[in-house]
């Protein structure tokens, strides 16, 4: 499979984001993180916003037009969230940064959608060690993000007040936390997986004194990424440096309902699930290339792959829209059938600094009411 279009960013490409909030699904960032060598090490990044332009009928090709480049602290994720606080009205991008500090930057609309770009309007200094990972607290609920470090360290940061400030923080891991994420269904829960290979769960009403679960050893190496599924409520992935995938159910935590192996080398950085197919995941496996894997039941397998990168393979994510439809058709959708849909991919890779953008070929279930 080609992919619909490249782009080579001018530093290690590690995280990709589509945004979340209509009309701006088009809206595409990719972020960079390049140690630069010398006495003092120094840890720089960047990030590209692009917009993906449809330019034929049939969706067949993608132009991919560079918008925006902010030149910033090593990036190690990035999270879009819309937000009706003092935030704004437009959608806002989180930065988790190797310099250990939270960056937010609001929407600016200019004289089109083709004409946004980024400002910041928050960088404050959360950790002396670095931000490995974020998560918005679920929309709808409290305006806060989850950070956690390379230290062990799991903060919360209120981002809704008039200051933003740190409300929680607490060393929770023995090596690098290197996820941490909400419950899709429970804004009090949250969850963490790090290099010690402990998975936990913490009820934030309570704190960072004891989890509400601590798994030891379900994973055999260290935690990469950890997903709830937002359109099922007990389901949740974990990916791990073990190359597994497993499949929980929230409500029986002493061991997955289900583990897969990828195998050949591929620690499993990133798993998204699809935005509107329930069973459908996208994985980025590291030495392994991409992977589009469906989970069915109590059986998990690859069903597609893609081998077109030539480094790590670090970022990924859906298309946030139906593919094939305008932005507003996909966001006012009303149907109750289940086709299928096309969908729509971006990736990136470590060392070639590569941005692509596929169509994947399985055809996603569109169970969307």
């Amino acid at each position: 499979m080609e992919p619909l279009c490249t782009e080579e960013l001018k530093g290690n490409a590690d995280v990709v984001e589509f945004c979340n909030i209509p009309p701006y699904l088009n809206l595409l960032v990719a972020a960079s993180y390049t140690l630069q060598e010398g006495p003092v090490p120094i840890r720089v990044g960047g990030l590209h916003v692009f917009s993906v332009e449809r330019k034929d009928e049939n969706h067949a090709a993608v132009l991919l037009q560079e918008l925006q480049v902010i030149d910033t602290s090593g990036v190690f994720d990035i999270k879009w969230r819309g937000s009706s606080s003092d935030l704004g009205l437009l959608p806002c991008l989180g930065q988790a940064s190797a310099d250990g500090s939270l960056r937010l930057y609001s929407l600016q609309e200019g004289s089109g959608v083709e004409k946004v770009s980024l400002q910041e309007r928050v960088n404050i200094a959360v950790s002396s060690s670095m931000c490995l990972s974020l998560d918005w607290c679920p929309m709808g609920a409290k305006d806060q993000i989850a950070l956690s470090h390379s230290d062990g360290l799991i903060s919360v940061v209120d981002v809704g007040q008039a200051k933003t400030g740190v409300i929680l923080s607490a060393e929770v891991h023995e090596f690098e936390t290197w996820t941490t994420s909400y419950d899709s269904w429970d804004p009090e829960l949250l969850y963490s997986g790090a290099d010690d290979s402990h998975f936990c769960a913490w009820d934030l009403r309570q704190g960072f004194d004891s989890p509400v679960f601590r798994n030891r050893k379900a994973h055999r190496m260290g935690i990469c990424s950890i997903q709830s599924n937002p359109q099922v409520e007990n389901a949740l992935i974990t990916g791990s440096y073990d190359e597994n995938i497993r499949l929980w159910d929230k409500r029986m935590m002493q061991s997955p309902v289900m583990r897969f192996e990828l195998g050949l080398g591929g620690g499993v950085w990133r798993l998204k699930w699809h935005p509107f197919d329930e069973g459908l995941i996208l994985a980025a496996c590291m030495h392994n290339g991409f992977a589009v894997i469906r989970a069915d039941g109590h059986d998990m397998q690859v069903i597609e792959s893609y081998n077109r990168h030539a480094s790590l393979a670090y970022g990924a994510d859906w298309y946030k829209g139906q593919w094939g439809e305008s932005d507003d058709e996909a966001a006012h959708q009303a149907s109750d059938n289940s086709g299928t849909m096309r969908s729509l991919v971006a990736t990136c890779s470590f060392y070639d600094k590569a941005l692509h953008v596929w169509e994947p070929a399985t055809q996603a279930c569109n169970k969307r009411k």
